[in-house]
């Protein structure tokens, strides 16, 4: 009886398709953020102490 190998293992596809994958899966992850997050706003200014704002007189 021979033991299962798996879909995509490294004697299939060779060493060097697991970075692959790895890059294929960064660049989705970066696109899919980059298009779906929504965009941040920048903190309003602080004074000296950290407390309070310029805003106030």
């Amino acid at each position: 009886m021979s033991t299962p190998r798996p879909v995509a293992s490294a004697g299939n596809h060779g060493f060097r398709s697991a970075f692959r994958t790895t890059a294929v899966v960064a660049i989705l992850a970066t696109v899919l953020v980059a298009a779906l997050a929504p965009e941040s706003k920048p903190p309003a200014a602080a004074g000296w102490t950290g407390r309070e704002s310029h805003s106030s007189p």
